[in-house]
């Protein structure tokens, strides 16, 4: 039985009795999977893929405008764009570049595909942020294009619009709107970030070698700034931190050994953060809190040991004052007959 239900599945569908088998034992998920494909070759689809996006952008607005020939071309790049995903990792973009692909068929008319005008154009924007971010593709990708598939279906099948959709759509432009200028803001401050490592690296290296740490200050400056925008608290106040440690060295201090591996630590754990928010997503900041307390416990330690160091100080100098008495007449009348 095994065998026979093997050679089912491996076969093509020749008649009604081998689907009806393949769809009952549910055959095409039991199948081994195909090896994926080289880095080379995904990225090689992944570029045909945003080629191909933003020439179906430019096909629906056309569509959308009563240009019957344009919603004949977007139909067969929606085809066109299903069959490249389907080379693709399963679970990527394979679901979302379906639904485009099922909802083209309801769309050959203008009038049919105004229905959907909105919502077409947000799902190529998600498939567009999709290709970009295609080795970060998560769970709340596949619910947003989860939302915008049950909205095409209602607005093809003319029904009454469902308010909760609605909300979710607004959600949805809110989410992606953050994320790309996340992604983009990211980059900028990962780029920040290495240039203040690569300077501090320098510094460590010769004390002298203060005048980029003033430069450094600012760089961290711009990189608080940003995670401010993005409400990420965390975050900016090790950046905070780190930018009054860079001034502090500007001004003529020099950090120890234990200090110098911390402050690089902490360096090292921004630009890792900012890596991830580069591809649109909030990582976690356990990381971050952990280095804040290795700062902070840097910072108690060098308080106590400058205490010691002035109490020390002190009774050094407590310990010099020796009470230095005066010598009389009388007494040196004395000393110069001896000494004659």
């Amino acid at each position: 039985l095994c065998e026979m239900l093997y050679l089912e599945a491996r076969s093509h569908a020749v008649s009604d009795t081998v689907d009806e088998i393949k769809r009952l034992y549910a055959l095409d998920d039991y199948l081994p999977e195909e090896p994926p494909l080289p880095p080379s070759e995904v990225e090689e689809v992944l570029e045909q893929q945003r080629a191909l996006l933003k020439a179906m952008e430019e096909s629906w607005e056309r569509c959308v405008r009563d240009e019957r020939e344009a919603c004949k071309a977007f139909g067969e790049q929606a085809d066109e764009l299903y069959s490249l995903s389907e080379r693709l990792d399963r679970n990527t973009l394979q679901f979302l570049c379906k639904q485009i692909h099922n909802i083209s068929g309801h769309t050959d008319e203008p009038e049919r595909a105004q229905r959907v005008a909105l919502d077409m154009a947000m799902a190529l924007l998600l498939a567009a942020s999709g290709v970009e971010h295609y080795t970060h593709l998560g769970s709340g990708f596949q619910e947003q294009a989860r939302i915008l598939g049950q909205r095409m279906q209602v607005a093809v099948m003319s029904l009454p619009e469902d308010e909760q959709h609605l909300d979710q759509l607004v959600e949805l432009h809110c989410q992606m709107e953050e994320r790309d200028v996340m992604a983009t803001l990211a980059t900028e401050m990962q780029n920040n970030l290495q240039h203040v490592e690569q300077g501090l690296n320098a510094f460590f290296e010769h004390f002298d070698k203060r005048s980029e740490l003033a430069h450094l200050a600012r760089l961290l400056g711009q990189v608080q700034g940003g995670l401010r925008i993005l409400s990420l608290d965390v975050a900016g106040q090790l950046v905070a931190v780190l930018k009054q440690t860079v001034e502090r060295y500007a001004e003529g201090s020099n950090p120890s050994p234990v200090e110098m591996r911390t402050i690089a630590t902490a360096i090292s754990a921004m630009d890792s953060y900012a890596h991830d928010l580069s591809y649109g997503q909030r990582p976690d900041s356990a990381p971050l809190d952990s280095v804040m307390q290795s700062i902070q416990a840097m910072e108690q330690q060098k308080a106590g040991e400058a205490t010691q160091k002035r109490q020390a100080v002190a009774a050094a100098a407590a310990a010099a004052e020796v009470p230095v008495s005066t010598v009389s007449e009388e007494d040196s009348e004395l000393l110069e007959v001896f000494l004659e």
